[in-house]
């Protein structure tokens, strides 16, 4: 189905064409992006009867960002650097970063924005053996307003992603990403560029980028029929668009790019006129933004680990402040969501078995987050010399798994099958997929 460019048909008799339509119920009808303005001018109106707006007050919007979650579903070991140490913690889960959700929307119930920057539905044995399909449900009641595509939402192919990605509730951007096709499709976005949120009194728009590397750092049969552009060559027109035409008080670029390209774009002349840039792809820790030449530049780790927080205080209709933190998801602070858990458990149970086996242990930590050596891919490169037995081995280096710590009481780090899909969740040994679907 093609997307309706949000660029076109601005006319002012289908502004208020739209208005009307939206105040008899028909929003339902239209494009995410028009129901996104069309509601900004609807509650506009409401707002502004009988007194003073909203606008006029000072007012905090939230917008709460994970990203890189990979599909880890349950709590984990995460990797702390600490007074010149390795340390370990226990980070994560689904059910517990839902907690720390609802904490922070009920703070601010009016004015939260819930946003995921992508490479959600990889990355762990659960996603893979069911080409993401298991991890949709969870998304879902997690209560996200908006998505982008990652690197790897690609990696079930095209056809899968639209599926999995269609199935989410949230609205999705990316104005980076073409259909490549022989059909009607053909040189259409695949999602539109960008999204509206009239909140707090004002517009905030949000314009999305996906990685233009993708055919080259990957497969390029993953994301066949599909092309891919930089996010210079029109990132300065939306800006202007979306501060001109539509009026928005704020700009947020949303990224999925990785933190050297997106400080890189900040410093870009087409970055004039953004507020922020929330990044996503190397799984950076960033705690204080980046101030690049014309934004500034945050990245919120990965695996479920983190939730980003940054607060826009608004006044008289403009945005006067920024505040952002980088938070961990600890379950030792944030119990775990009930309803979650049981999502999480019923996704994960058909699988359970096989992925709890041992198939091997290690004396030294298993960590990836160093940049030239690494133990998790000294093991693998170790492991094939040892089946093998090449002049060389190669380990791609990328910044998939979270750590495993050895058991204090064993001196051991146990090896499960589990614990290899997240190692290495292309290559491992592949299951029949089919069994998902048999046993739901």
């Amino acid at each position: 189905m093609k997307n309706e460019n949000p660029v076109e048909n601005m006319s002012d008799n289908r502004r208020d064409f739209l208005k009307k339509s939206a105040l008899v119920g028909m929003g339902v009808l239209l494009s995410p992006v028009t129901n996104a303005v069309t509601s900004s001018v609807s509650n506009s109106e409401a707002n502004m009867q009988g007194g003073e707006g909203v606008a006029s007050k000072k007012q905090t919007v939230t917008v709460l960002i994970t990203t890189d979650i990979h599909s880890q579903l349950n709590t984990h070991d995460e990797f702390f650097w600490e007074n010149n140490q390795a340390v370990y913690k226990k980070r994560g889960g689904m059910a517990v970063l839902k907690t720390m959700i609802e904490l922070f929307r009920k703070k601010n119930p009016a004015n939260t924005i819930l946003y995921d920057g992508g490479d959600y539905f990889h990355g762990h044995a659960v996603a893979s053996l069911t080409e993401g399909e298991a991890l949709i449900p969870i998304f879902n009641k997690l209560g996200y307003d908006l998505m982008l595509p990652g690197n790897w939402e690609v990696v079930y192919k095209k056809k899968k992603m639209l599926f999995d990605m269609g199935h989410a509730n949230a609205a999705k951007i990316c104005a980076n990403m073409w259909h490549k096709t022989n059909d009607a499709d053909n040189g259409e976005l695949v999602y539109p560029p960008y999204w509206i949120k009239y909140i707090a009194g004002v517009k905030i728009g949000f314009i999305g980028y996906t990685d233009h590397l993708i055919p080259k750092r990957q497969s390029p049969a993953y994301s066949e029929g599909l092309r891919f552009e930089h996010a210079e060559l029109n990132l300065a027109k939306y800006v202007k668009l979306l501060r001109e035409v539509e009026g928005c008080a704020v700009v947020i670029v949303a990224t999925h790019m990785g933190l050297a390209q997106q400080v890189g774009l900040a410093n870009n002349p087409v970055c004039e006129g953004v507020d922020m840039l929330i990044g996503a792809d190397t799984h950076e820790r960033v705690r204080e933004p980046i101030q690049a030449k014309y934004t500034k530049v945050v990245e919120c780790g990965a695996f479920g680990s983190f939730l980003g927080k940054l607060d826009l205080e608004i006044e008289n209709g403009k945005l006067i402040n920024t505040k952002y933190q980088l938070l961990d998801v600890d379950p030792a602070k944030y119990p775990a969501d009930k309803e979650i858990q049981v999502l999480v458990d019923k996704a994960y149970e058909p699988f359970k078995k096989d992925l709890q086996t041992v198939i091997g242990t290690s004396k030294t930590p298993l960590v990836r987050y160093f940049v030239l050596e690494t133990p998790m891919d000294n093991l693998i490169t170790d492991a094939i010399k040892w089946k093998f037995k090449p002049d060389i081995a190669l380990s791609n280096g990328f910044r998939f798994c979270q750590p495993q710590n050895v058991d204090a009481r064993t001196g051991l780090a146990n090896i499960t099958n589990e614990f290899l899909w997240n190692m290495l969740p292309v290559n491992s040994r592949r299951q029949n997929r089919n069994s998902y679907r048999k046993t739901n």
